[in-house]
């Protein structure tokens, strides 16, 4: 089912959460090309909570400069924790005067650990991300930036407000609203306690604002959606050409 969606989607750049080591990514893109999909380019950030955690970006532009952290580490009282996921952060080049920085993300669940409280942990991730994203802005202020993934909370949550920075600032980040056909936003299903709920985002930057094609960025949903993942794809079409 994830390769048939994909043949429909036709992704020039494709954003992955939760992927193997390297055999995992190679064996999706050799699967990807059979099915007529060539993403040469590849980036892999190792995850420090364990195998089967990772991101990974697969892209048919050129990746010119790549700056993923998985070594970002935080402080709740006395223990010192990992960013579990890291942050992938590459720079791609779509054509020779359009370059769009890609920032990957995904946050700590909400799965209780035995280790800290898990809305504390994913909050501490989102600061993190954000000072990762701050030094962006400060060695490039009108960036094309995309900040995608996994959030894995309610928009209106302090994780999520925390990445998108502050309000009407140059550097703050807009939640870009994707609905599926149906005109539904969910793109998460929790089928044990039956929950539909919207964790997966696109933030993008003001310097990429006029270059998002909005008509035609969405959420996908195919019938056997749930076959694929338990969550569901956003898709996000640009005109590289610098407003």
């Amino acid at each position: 089912p994830l390769i048939e969606a994909l043949k429909v989607m036709q992704p020039d750049i494709l954003g992955v959460c939760e992927i193997g080591d390297i055999m995992h990514l190679d064996d999706l893109q050799a699967r990807l090309k059979a099915a007529g999909i060539e993403l040469p380019e590849t980036e892999l950030v190792t995850a420090a909570s364990g195998f089967n955690r990772n991101l990974a970006l697969l892209s048919r532009f050129p990746i010119i400069a790549r700056n993923s952290r998985d070594d970002y580490t935080y402080k709740i009282g006395d223990l010192k924790l990992p960013f579990q996921r890291g942050v992938l952060d590459v720079t791609l080049r779509i054509n020779p005067q359009y370059h769009l920085r890609y920032v990957g993300l995904h946050l700590k669940s909400k799965r209780e650990t035995t280790e800290a409280d898990q809305a504390l942990m994913r909050l501490n991730e989102a600061r993190l991300a954000r000072e990762h994203i701050d030094k962006i802005f400060e060695k490039e202020p009108g960036t094309n930036l995309l900040v995608t993934g996994d959030f894995n909370d309610l928009r209106i949550e302090p994780p999520v407000k925390a990445l998108q920075g502050r309000f009407g600032r140059d550097d703050y980040l807009t939640s870009l609203m994707l609905d599926d056909q149906y005109g539904f936003r969910w793109t998460h299903h929790w089928s044990f306690a039956d929950s539909y709920s919207r964790f997966d985002y696109m933030l993008y930057s003001k310097g990429i604002s006029k270059e998002i094609d909005r008509d035609n960025s969405y959420i996908y949903h195919w019938d056997d959606w749930n076959k694929a993942s338990d969550h569901r794809p956003l898709v996000v079409n640009l005109l590289p050409v610098d407003g």
